[in-house]
């Protein structure tokens, strides 16, 4: 499981936080400090001990951050480190020994296209692989959030035979799979171009779905 340190101000707790709860539905853990740290351990030490072990830095960039006592000196340990940096931009554009790194534009009145960018962000360096995101497809939960992961899976280039049919489990079995607006005919092209490895009875179930359902 990849790990990721989620610098903030501390008057950017719920954008954290919500960033936190997201990027976890795809199989990674997220260490926020102000939620995260018991108050019984120095919080000192677990910052550097959580910057140690992460494998991914996430730099919430506002002018709060900039001004906060802590922020760039978690910020110059990550990169002392190796770690993969990704700045977050919400108000301020990356600086300092970060201001080579092509920050993330997060669009916190409507977050759900910057969640699409970060997830597929974090693929790219490695930290998510094309597993978590179907894992987390197949654990859809409502209509809406079952388009969003599948707008994400469109972006996978190609998947193995098991994948695949996991996905077309995933799409039998979750209603808020098959029933979401606009998925059944994305899907169906979809199963089309793998069927030759797909288990002839799921894709059946499929048919016999999409057939029922119009």
């Amino acid at each position: 499981m990849s790990k990721i340190f989620i610098s903030h101000s501390h008057l950017e707790k719920k954008i954290a936080g919500e960033i936190k709860s997201q990027v976890e539905k795809f199989g990674t853990s997220a260490f926020v400090a102000h939620e995260d740290i018991r108050p019984t351990r120095e919080w000192q030490d677990a910052i550097i001990e959580n910057l140690k072990q992460c494998d991914v830095f996430l730099a919430i960039l506002t002018s709060n951050f900039q001004n906060s006592n802590w922020t760039d000196q978690e910020t110059g340990i990550a990169l002392g480190l190796g770690k993969v940096i990704i700045p977050i931009r919400i108000d301020i554009a990356p600086y300092g020994f970060i201001g080579k790194y092509q920050a993330l534009k997060w669009d916190i009145e409507d977050s759900a296209d910057s969640l699409k960018s970060l997830i597929r962000l974090l693929v790219e360096k490695k930290a998510l692989n094309v597993d978590n995101i179907i894992e987390a497809f197949e654990n859809s939960f409502t209509f809406r959030n079952a388009e969003h992961n599948l707008d994400l899976l469109r972006g996978v280039q190609q998947f193995s035979k098991e994948q695949i049919n996991k996905i077309v489990s995933a799409s039998v079995d979750n209603r808020q799979i098959w029933d979401a607006t606009g998925t059944q005919p994305i899907l169906d092209k979809l199963f089309s171009e793998y069927s030759d490895i797909i288990d002839p009875e799921l894709l059946k179930k499929w048919k016999s779905l999409l057939k029922g359902s119009r």
